[in-house]
């Protein structure tokens, strides 16, 4: 009759938790989850999202004991990190000079780093950005230490929206902010073994180990597979618009 009795009440704790559980939306869990809010690196972590808005970054566990999620991404093995924020340059590509960013970051001015458009980045790439920057400073200052991977990263991120005045939205994984974030795997030869998420995001990343974008919540690529736009189609209209340019330069 006793164990009778236990058994029932551990059925209704179980109960009693699962019904106080917040329902969310998305949680993305078991990934290493870079929140670029400080030095904050959850290895796992998770992020549960609804709505717009993130609602909590904590471990797997945290997030499970306190969220329920009407669609769940595993991201075990790979990372997540906040979208990058594309804050604009192209000197390197038109010979412009290097920017001082040490003296300009010292200075107490936040700096961005972008990609510029095509027809001045033709690749579109935020992680090789990313790689430039911080070789660039490198060079340029005959200093290795210039512009460390985080740094870097910062830029890429959280300094890049606070220089568009953007930083109380987004920039950062951290509850109340727009869910703008993505997955990006680390399974490539080139990222193996995987020792320093930082490091690896800035000098073996590239843009297309991303697996995953949400933006504002909504996924608009999971897995690699573009869901809102005809990836064929577009791809199609675009070499039929090069036809167009060449045809126009032409004459």
């Amino acid at each position: 009759m006793i164990r009778l009795t236990a058994a029932f009440l551990a059925v209704g704790t179980l109960l009693l938790a699962s019904q106080e559980r917040r329902p969310v939306a998305l949680v993305i869990t078991g990934g290493t989850v870079v929140t670029m809010d400080g030095a904050r690196v959850l290895a796992p972590g998770a992020v549960a999202i609804d709505g717009r808005e993130i609602v909590a970054v904590d471990t797997p566990d945290g997030v499970a004991s306190r969220f329920h999620a009407r669609e769940a991404i595993d991201a075990s093995g790979d990372v997540v990190l906040p979208g990058l924020v594309n804050a604009h340059t192209h000197a390197p590509m038109l010979a412009s000079g290097t920017a001082p960013v040490p003296a300009t970051r010292r200075a107490g001015i936040p700096v961005g780093i972008g990609t510029d458009g095509a027809a001045s980045n033709n690749d579109l790439d935020m992680f090789e950005a990313m790689r430039q920057a911080a070789l660039l400073q490198k060079l340029q200052t005959g200093d290795p230490r210039a512009v460390p991977a985080s740094v870097a990263l910062e830029m890429a991120t959280i300094e890049g929206a606070r220089a568009l005045g953007m930083v109380r939205e987004i920039g950062s994984l951290v509850a109340g902010k727009r869910a703008d974030l993505i997955v990006v795997s680390m399974s490539s030869a080139r990222q193996t073994p995987m020792y320093d998420p930082i490091s690896h995001l800035v000098y073996a990343t590239r843009g297309d180990d991303v697996k995953t974008t949400i933006v504002n919540g909504r996924v608009l690529m999971r897995d690699r597979k573009v869901l809102t736009l005809n990836e064929a189609a577009v791809l199609q209209e675009a070499r039929a618009l090069a036809a167009r340019v060449r045809a126009a330069v032409a004459r």
